[in-house]
């Protein structure tokens, strides 16, 4: 439960200690077991002022916040499995906030935090946007959950929950074709070439990093005999 708010606090203090440019203007918590489509990502908040504290998300809930001496709304929150976008400006007005309401509102013994996180933002009266796109489950359990109308209605999700490491090799080639399609199909040279070229670049990024990694076996005694 405490470490996504001592952790917000570790992020804020690492972003404090750079020069002002190279501050991250956006944050996205998500599990581990996400896939996301960051192309798709990034157009939720493309209109959004990063300046400005806002809480962004789509999978929603609705959850009675609790803590003492408060009072027991229930409130909509978006949920930590498809994940939520927060901008650097409500990271920062959240700093004074994190430790007490985590130590001393929020019941210790309960461990939902993204409830909790959702309770404290709108405590202090900072908005939560939704937008379409959080998907909770994997394709085939969105499927089954909302139906394939709903499914395709959304042609640009941002992510899936509860995918294991194998099938997000398969989404993301899958997602890459598509795009890659969608572009030609819409003539947009400019940004299949602009696609091409950072895809290949990922190759290569990875190659060296993974050459770095290799470790090559030691050369045997038949070896150094033939030479």
């Amino acid at each position: 439960m405490k470490k996504l708010f001592y952790g917000l606090q570790m992020i804020y203090k690492q972003q404090m200690r750079l020069p002002i440019e190279k501050r991250q203007k956006w944050f996205y918590i998500i599990g581990c077991d996400t896939f996301i489509l960051p192309h798709h990502l990034l157009k939720r908040i493309e209109n959004l002022d990063y300046n400005q504290p806002y809480l962004v998300g789509g999978n929603s809930g609705r959850y009675q916040c609790l803590g003492k001496n408060r009072p027991h709304e229930t409130i909509e929150y978006p949920s930590g499995g498809a994940g939520f976008f927060f901008s650097m400006k409500l990271l920062e007005n959240l700093q004074p906030h994190l430790s007490d309401y985590v130590e001393n509102i929020w019941p210790i013994d309960n461990e939902i935090s993204d409830v909790a996180f959702g309770c404290l933002v709108k405590e202090l009266g900072y908005p939560y946007i939704r937008q379409s796109g959080f998907w909770p489950l994997p394709p085939k359990g969105t499927l089954e959950d909302k139906g394939r109308v709903n499914l395709h209605a959304e042609p640009e999700p941002n992510n899936f929950h509860y995918i294991q490491p194998d099938e997000m090799y398969a989404l993301d080639e899958f997602y890459a074709n598509e795009h890659f399609d969608r572009l030609v199909n819409d003539e947009n040279w400019r940004e299949v070439v602009k696609f091409s070229r950072r895809f290949m670049a990922s190759h290569y990024v990875l190659l060296r990093k993974k050459r770095k990694e290799c470790t090559l076996p030691p050369i045997g005694p038949e070896v150094k005999a033939k030479r």
